[in-house]
């Protein structure tokens, strides 16, 4: 008896043993999942996960098309939220598909590859589709493809860096953090308020479309700057008009281009590829900050023929 009295009481006293936040420790959360540093293997919650989620030490892998879901998860989850891992790299194979209450991707140093596709379905909360890292940057690479609907400010928190394409629908706020475009990249907003009071998106190249949903407030174009190595770029504040060129050599011209972001414009339109030439067929290649289009393919630098490109057998060759 006393054997088994012994053993009861050892046996009640071990959940009192690991009480305690499970974060402490824990290198990233996935839905419910925390995840530890030293863990390599697969990550299952059978209430929050569909498809095939992997961890190897600083690495989540999403494996074909996978649904994370935290709608009913009573500690309002984050879809994947980075903890003590400072490097954490989201790598897609495949599509990824977000449900949640609370915020989208918090904290990964890296978004690469494939589409994501993440949605807040509480439109009290005072969610952010993707919060940037505050030790360094995310970046969300060339290869990957971003939709966040309906959180509250699509990108807030931390500084991130777009290579790829995101889109940021039915929000607030568009950017509240500092954000930074480069060549190739596409950023489109659809929100009440294009750049937050706190926010600053820096312009260095690329597509970025900006449409307001609401009209009657500061859509914060002030906030809006071109990059010190952009040259040249072109804008347009309807979808229908034409375009105007910008040559940021000449005062004047960036004098007019802060005038129109003064005006409050429920529209705004920027590309550093020139739009006469937009209509030939342009390739998902880039080289020295230029795209490789079916203009300029024998060409592609403009220098004689140093870097050229053939589509037939999608090679490029550097002479």
């Amino acid at each position: 008896r006393d054997r088994l009295s012994a053993a009861l009481a050892l046996n009640l006293a071990a959940p009192l043993a690991l009480a305690g936040s499970p974060t402490i420790g824990a290198a990233c959360r996935v839905t419910s999942v925390f995840l530890y540093p030293k863990y390599v293997g697969p990550v299952d919650s059978k209430k929050c996960i569909q498809g095939t989620v992997s961890y190897n030490r600083g690495l989540l892998t999403f494996d074909g098309d996978v649904t994370l879901d935290t709608t009913s998860d009573p500690y309002n989850s984050s879809l994947v939220e980075a903890l003590s891992e400072k490097n954490l790299r989201l790598v897609a194979n495949g599509k990824v598909t977000g449900r949640t209450k609370s915020n989208g991707f918090d904290g990964a140093k890296e978004i690469v590859r494939g589409e994501y596709d993440l949605s807040n379905l509480d439109s009290e909360n005072r969610s952010k589709g993707i919060l940037g890292t505050t030790n360094d940057k995310t970046t969300i690479a060339s290869d990957t493809r971003i939709t966040l609907n309906g959180f509250q400010t699509g990108i807030g928190w931390g500084n991130v860096q777009i290579d790829g394409k995101v889109k940021i629908t039915n929000a607030e706020c568009g950017i509240a953090n500092s954000t930074t475009m480069n060549p190739g990249s596409e950023l489109e907003i659809h929100a009440q308020q294009y750049i937050g009071e706190h926010g600053y998106l820096t312009y260095n190249g690329g597509h970025l479309l900006l449409n307001v949903t609401t009209i009657g407030m500061d859509f914060g174009l002030s906030r809006l700057g071109i990059g010190e190595d952009v040259s040249r770029f072109w804008y347009r504040t309807d979808d229908d008009a034409g375009y105007t060129e910008i040559d940021t050599s000449v005062q004047e011209k960036l004098d007019s281009f802060n005038e129109v972001k003064k005006t409050n414009h429920a529209y705004l339109e920027l590309t550093d590829v020139d739009p006469d030439q937009q209509e030939s067929e342009s390739y998902a290649l880039w080289v020295a900050g230029t795209q490789v289009t079916e203009t300029n393919q024998n060409d592609v630098l403009e220098d004689g023929g140093s870097v050229k490109f053939d589509p037939t057998t999608n090679t490029l060759t550097l002479n």
